[in-house]
């Protein structure tokens, strides 16, 4: 029985052990680095509840990151210029391009409206997808219920993005944290990506100390998608753990990277990059964005009125994948990260007014329809019928002249 006991012992020892091997694809030691710095980073990024920060960012075509580093181009062109606002939750960001640039992309707009071939059917005319190189945007966003207003002037319209539909490429927000690769509101950050991969959504690992462009840096690598994508992350100690360098690798070799090339401390020990490069092989080039802060200001008093946007008269709103919510203003509309709830209720209410407008009428417009065709009808009836008579009484006139 003592053996029997033992047995069972040392069976449920060794079942808990290979458990425990099996659920952790990191060893102990690697898990923890990777939490810590994690963790660390998440602690400096989130530290920034209240400032304003001014940038530009430059669109570059270079042949790699490391002669961009040496400062060398083979193109760099002002694309916009940035304010960003971020107070408790409350976010506003300003893009204005540069006005020629702007000039440029309304004509390449207003060309794409003019049909093609010098046809002027709608039918016949060919619509051409074309890339707009930059556009004034108005951004605002509340954190606490996720939603966020983009308005673009370019387009003359507003898009309402929910919760749910935040965007995960970029598209949403572009600033010196973004990196081109965190997506919406920086959603795919560095702490998100390490702490799933902790918890064995993909393999992920602690590489140690390496030296990258000259930078001491601690570096994971994490494998998503089933180890299709490589993500490499150096973060700097030195400087409140922000990744000073970033790479996504593929297949077919490195399609982006991103470097920190210049930080700046800030109050209470926080660290905001300050010049950010960023690479994408794409269509056999390699262009990026440069980002250069030029004013950086924490824990300073910023207005409400900052974070309001006038949406100007006869311009759209529309919810994201919603096609029942939408409106076209009659009068300039005053918005607010705090009425972005309310901007949603105004659309489902214009598009239940002009629902019912227009309904009533399509069912007049129907049934007059419907009435028009039956009395056109009896009148061609009656005609036939008149003609027929006619025809028949006057065959017999004929015949009793003719007896």
């Amino acid at each position: 029985m003592t053996k029997i006991y033992w047995i069972l012992l040392l069976s449920l020892f060794v079942l808990f052990s290979l458990k425990g091997i099996v659920d952790a694809d990191v060893p102990v030691g690697q898990r923890d680095a990777m939490r810590v710095i994690a963790e660390q980073y998440l602690a400096n990024r989130e530290s920034f509840h209240v400032f304003s920060c001014y940038y530009t960012r430059h669109q570059i075509v270079a042949d790699a990151m490391e002669e961009v580093l040496m400062g060398n181009y083979r193109e760099k062109n002002f694309q916009f210029d940035g304010k960003w606002y971020v107070r408790n939750g409350y976010i506003r960001l300003e893009q204005t391009c540069d006005p020629l640039v702007f000039a440029e992309a309304k004509e390449m707009l207003e060309r794409q409206q003019i049909p093609q071939n010098g046809q002027s059917s709608q039918k016949t005319s060919t619509v051409v997808p074309i890339s707009i190189p930059c556009t004034n945007r108005l951004i605002i966003r509340n954190n606490k219920d996720g939603l966020e207003l983009s308005y673009s002037e370019l387009l003359t319209g507003a898009t309402l993005l929910p919760a749910i539909e935040q965007n995960l490429d970029g598209n949403i927000r572009s600033t010196p944290f973004d990196f081109d690769l965190m997506g919406g509101s920086e959603v795919m950050n560095p702490y998100r990506v390490i702490t799933d991969s902790l918890n064995g959504q993909f393999a992920g690992r602690y590489d140690g100390t390496q030296y990258i462009h000259g930078m001491s840096l601690e570096v994971i690598t994490l494998f998503p998608e089933n180890g299709r994508f490589e993500h490499k992350y150096g973060f700097d100690p030195k400087s409140g753990f922000l990744p000073r360098y970033v790479s996504i690798k593929t297949p077919n070799g490195v399609v982006l990277e991103a470097v920190i090339i210049d930080v700046k401390e800030l109050s209470g020990g926080r660290w905001f990059p300050i010049e950010v490069v960023t690479l994408t092989k794409r269509h056999g080039w390699i262009i990026g964005g440069y980002y250069k802060v030029n004013a950086i200001s924490v824990d300073i008093e910023i207005p409400d009125d900052v974070f309001l946007i006038n949406i100007p008269r006869n311009a759209t709103i529309s919810v994201a994948n919603a096609d029942d919510q939408w409106a076209i203003l009659d009068e300039v509309m005053t918005v607010g990260p705090g009425t972005l709830e309310e901007v949603r209720t105004f659309c489902i209410d214009f598009v239940r007014a002009y629902n019912e407008e227009k309904i009533p009428f399509d069912i007049v417009q129907s049934v007059f329809g419907y009435t028009m065709l039956r009395v056109f009808a009896c009148i061609i009836g009656l005609a036939m019928i008149a003609t027929a008579v006619y025809l028949l009484v006057k065959k017999r006139i004929t015949r009793g002249r003719i007896t």
